[in-house]
């Protein structure tokens, strides 16, 4: 999935949310995984602004947008080029891997306008934690992609063609599950119901098709 307004740094307006709202919704459970870059010189410098001055609408539009992601099942790797501003950092903190050029910058900018990350900020918080998330947002700081490893918004700052490949060798059923079991498992407070609830989990993948055939494998290839 490729943000492709590189003429606007690839900025959010009401046109591109629409259309990637429709891809997350037309994409098959059988992909293994979403990949999503942004054309051009840039990943994403954040909402249009000319745009935001005169819509109204699009805050709740980027808003399903997000919860779209976050709850998407499928792995999403992100490939950040250049700059990854304000509406972007939301896209990242949705994404399960982010890859990073050694010359990305990222910066929660809102404040500088006198404007607040507030669509974006549950997402951010989640990902890098209430302290590093509020900092951010408070400086508007621009941070290097090394900095944005150290605070685990960047998973790694390479090139994505190897993790790409490592992926699309593990099951795909057994990634979506292990998307689910994150987002599950800790809203589970009574521990007595939480070992259960992971228990009938592995009971479960333990007897798909997909778990099968691999353990299959992995027992021959032992017996050779």
């Amino acid at each position: 999935m490729t943000l492709n307004r590189p003429e606007k740094g690839n900025a959010l307006n009401e046109q591109m949310i629409a259309e990637l709202t429709m891809i997350i919704d037309s994409l098959s459970p059988d992909i293994h995984i979403l990949y999503i870059t942004g054309a051009g010189k840039h990943f994403c410098t954040g909402a249009d602004l000319y745009e935001m001055q005169n819509n109204l609408n699009d805050p709740i539009k980027l808003a399903h947008l997000l919860q779209k992601l976050h709850d998407l099942n499928i792995p999403i790797v992100a490939h950040v080029n250049g700059a990854a501003f304000g509406g972007a950092i939301g896209l990242l903190a949705n994404c399960d891997i982010v890859i990073a050029q050694d010359s990305s910058i990222f910066c929660l900018s809102e404040v500088k306008l006198g404007l607040v990350p507030a669509i974006i900020s549950p997402y951010v918080i989640e990902a890098l934690g209430i302290r590093a998330a509020k900092a951010l947002m408070l400086t508007a700081e621009k941070i290097s992609a090394n900095k944005a490893l150290q605070l685990g918004l960047v998973h790694q700052i390479s090139t994505s063609s190897e993790l790409i490949e490592n992926l699309l060798l593990n099951g795909p059923k057994a990634m979506q599950q292990v998307k689910i079991l994150c987002r599950e498992v800790l809203k589970i407070e009574n521990t007595s119901a939480r070992a259960q609830y992971t228990a009938n989990i592995l009971s479960q993948i333990r007897q798909t098709p997909e778990a099968q055939e691999r353990l299959k494998d992995f027992f021959e290839k032992k017996h050779v």
